[in-house]
């Protein structure tokens, strides 16, 4: 490691963390000097090797952002073009100049925050969407251990990048008509040394006015500031209250701030409407703002360098911290979404036929169904109406028939072929966890395997790592709902994602956002009595929605509503 870089570890462990944005990045040429190659995603990280000099800047200073843009190029060939942010640790350490991390801004279509629009997306492989990249650098310079105190330096500047895609960037208009950039430090790019930002993490401080013509910082680099959030199109400029600018000879306002110091100096106040008469109104507007932000992370690794448990589980640790810091910081006005997106595939391919008998005409016999739905059961133990569905068929037939068919004795078999599945989805591992209770057998391992995978906003996906969805959690909470006691906390937060994702007709969707859907509305109705909720506004709003929809035949519209309404807490699952 050469003198310069050690020196700016030293810097960065203790504290003294520099922080920088790139504004607004001009067309470059690709030349096709350097490859970066998908390795792999893993626990929700993606990571990709990459052959080249991945330096900050060359040697005349200029930016070398060739290898960054064939980084998100081979990104955005393994993941589909959803992501605002790809943020980038690697295992490496590479030239960073005098910052510890950065921020490269690809695209901007927000007016009156003081940059230009502009859109160079195209070259990191990307279609409008994406907006910025973030570099942290190397994961080793940074703690992921969330016990350690230096791990609040880790989201601290991980915000500061992200916040970089807004501010700090504006002048404001003096009352005698003329603009002046005096709100901002560093590089012109930062908050000044001597602006009342109440601590904001783009180098603000927060400062008390002493009464004596004296200034005190009682907090730096910490939050959101109000003018921060405007800038985000978090807050209305009305949500702005009037900020304090000191004339100090004390204090340079290129300045780092420093906490715990006092300084002589005059306070001015500049308002939102000074900066506004000098930049124009943000467009959008914060009514119409976007509040929902994707992020992807990466691992950047060398040429077939293999990665190990302890960086990924450091990596996940600040990906999970972020999202709900991020949370906090805007005040509960935006959400990071952190987890992966797998890219469609091109073709829809041939789906598998599931061909049935013909259909019956006479009476329906449930002794006639229980006896084929005992002829189907397979050699090996399960049931399939193919083989992508042979999870959700075995436990589902086999809860049937241990509940209807007191001759049946080949539940052994059927059990034993669910425990030896590996890895089984989330959807099939709640289904095996319920059946495995209603059998009278010991679901505990199931049951903690399940609860394993509950996400910070207190839902399931798909499986470890992804996303939350209603249709993934309300089975997840059926299975758990068989103990309530004993998983009370997990419940309570999955009752809350689902009240959180429940769409304004009442229902819900297999996809957070999506069209509402009977089966999913139904699961979670029955989750929710279940799990023993007082979520009775969101039962009976569902409820309403079940009686309304035509997403089923009239006949069947009573038998699903009075099942949800009269059977209690039982558990059952469909």
């Amino acid at each position: 490691m050469g003198v310069v870089m050690a020196l700016l570890l030293a810097v960065v462990l203790n504290g003294g963390v520099r922080a920088a944005g790139s504004g607004p990045i001009t067309p470059f040429p690709i030349t096709g000097a350097y490859t970066a190659t998908h390795a792999q995603d893993r626990d929700g990280i993606s990571v990709i090797q990459m052959a080249g000099n991945y330096d900050r800047s060359f040697a005349d200073g200029s930016a070398n952002l060739e290898p960054r843009a064939a980084i998100a190029q081979e990104y955005f060939r393994n993941h589909p073009d959803n992501y605002d942010f790809l943020v980038v640790f690697s295992t490496f350490e590479f030239n960073t100049g005098d910052a510890a991390a950065f921020h490269w801004m690809v695209r901007n279509d927000v007016q009156g925050i003081g940059l230009p629009q502009f859109d160079v997306s195209a070259l990191f492989g990307s279609n409008g969407k994406l907006q910025g990249y973030i570099d942290m650098a190397a994961l080793s310079r940074w703690s992921g251990n969330p016990l350690d105190p230096k791990f609040e330096d880790t989201l601290s500047v991980l915000s500061h990048e992200v916040l970089h895609q807004w501010a700090s960037f504006v002048k404001y208009r003096k009352a005698d008509g003329s603009l002046s950039d005096e709100l901002l430090g560093r590089d012109l790019a930062h908050w000044s040394a001597l602006l009342d930002t109440d601590a904001s993490v783009e180098y603000g401080a927060d400062w008390k006015d002493n009464g004596d013509g004296t200034f005190s910082a009682r907090g730096v680099r910490t939050f959101f500031s109000p003018l921060d959030l405007y800038l985000m199109g978090m807050n209305m400029p009305a949500e702005v209250p009037p900020i304090t600018l000191i004339d100090s000879a004390d204090l340079s306002r290129f300045s780092l701030p420093q906490e715990n110091i006092t300084i002589a100096g005059t306070a001015r106040t500049v308002t939102i409407d000074d900066i506004i008469a000098a930049e124009g109104a943000r467009v959008p507007a914060a009514a119409d703002a976007q509040k929902q932000f994707r992020f992807g992370f990466v691992l950047l690794t060398g040429p077939n360098e293999q990665v190990t448990d302890a960086q990924i589980v450091a990596l996940n640790n600040i990906r999970k911290a972020f999202m709900t810091r991020f949370a906090i910081l805007t005040g509960g006005r935006a959400v990071a979404h952190i987890y992966p997106e797998a890219k469609p595939v091109a073709t829809t391919g041939t789906p598998t036929t599931v061909s049935g008998g013909a259909p019956r005409i006479d009476a329906a016999n449930l002794d006639d169904a229980v006896i084929w739905l005992r002829g189907q059961q397979q050699f090996d133990g399960f049931w399939g109406d193919k083989a992508s569905t042979r999870g959700r068929d075995t436990a589902v037939a086999l809860d049937v028939l241990s509940r209807l068919d007191a001759g049946f004795s080949n539940a052994g078999p059927a059990a034993d072929w669910l425990a030896a599945q590996p890895d089984p989805n989330t959807d099939y591992l709640a289904r095996d966890a319920l059946v495995t209770f209603n059998r009278g057998a010991d679901a505990t391992a199931l049951r903690n395997a399940l609860l394993a995978r509950q996400n910070a906003d207190g839902g399931w996906g798909i499986s470890s790592g992804y996303a939350s969805d209603p249709l993934d959690t309300a089975l997840a909470m059926q299975a758990l709902g068989t103990f309530p006691a004993g998983y009370r906390t997990a419940l309570d937060g999955a009752v809350a994602y689902l009240a959180a994702a429940q769409n304004a007709d009442g229902g819900w969707s297999g996809a957070t956002g999506g069209p509402s859907r009977t089966n999913v509305t139904a699961l979670a109705v029955r989750a929710l009595k279940v799990s023993g909720s007082s979520a009775a506004g969101a039962i009976d709003t569902a409820l309403t929605w079940l009686a309304s929809t035509n997403q089923w035949a009239t006949p069947w519209i009573s038998r699903p509503l009075k099942l949800l309404e009269l059977t209690g807490p039982k558990t059952y699952c469909c």
